[in-house]
């Protein structure tokens, strides 16, 4: 059994009419592993629940960012953040007879910065965004104790959404939307 304290705290300031800046900071323990591997010739996921010998993971995320409002029917948000992971496991050989003798136990690490353009009113509206992150992780036995970027990895995120409203007939709403999203990684 696990006994967890995970504070949260968040603060919102208006420092001028339809600018503000937010700031938060969380700590959080999930008590189950997600164990990879691609050494079997296809890849292996496996979700095991935390152990005696490989304890839950946590982490801890400070994010820091601005919103401004145009117009009534604009706004540009940025926001920064950074992620520290403790205790994330990694799924080594499969000739181990018990499976908790083929998990490295080591830690993460996670930032970027998430931009955002929204238009909110109107018969067209929508949403474009832009995220440079990186997430990485170090484990002593593998790449040389060296960091490396971990199998989630998305450097570049690009997503659009559109919406566009016609006009109410019949009490009846109709709109078309448009998705779309890059990544790499």
């Amino acid at each position: 059994s696990y006994l967890h304290f995970q504070p949260r705290f968040s603060a919102n300031v208006q420092l001028s009419p339809g600018f503000n800046m937010a700031a938060s900071y969380t700590e959080m323990v999930q008590n189950i592993h997600l164990l990879t591997n691609s050494s079997l010739g296809m890849p292996t996921d496996l979700w095991v629940a935390s152990t005696e010998r490989i304890g839950p993971q946590s982490a801890q995320q400070a994010t820091f960012g601005f919103s401004k409002q145009i117009k009534n029917s604009y706004s540009l948000d940025v926001e920064g953040y950074y992620k520290w992971m403790e205790n994330g496991a990694s799924f080594t050989e499969t000739k181990e007879n018990i499976w908790e003798n083929s998990v490295l136990v080591g830690e993460g690490k996670a930032y970027g910065i998430e931009m955002a353009a929204r238009k909110e009113k109107g018969a067209l509206t929508g949403i474009v965004s832009y995220t440079l992150s990186w997430s990485e992780r170090r484990f002593d036995k593998l790449n040389h104790g060296n960091w490396f970027p971990d199998k989630y990895d998305r450097r570049h995120d690009v997503s659009v959404l559109a919406e566009f409203s016609f006009k109410e007939k019949y009490k009846l709403r109709r709109s078309v939307s448009l998705g779309f999203t890059l990544q790499s990684g």
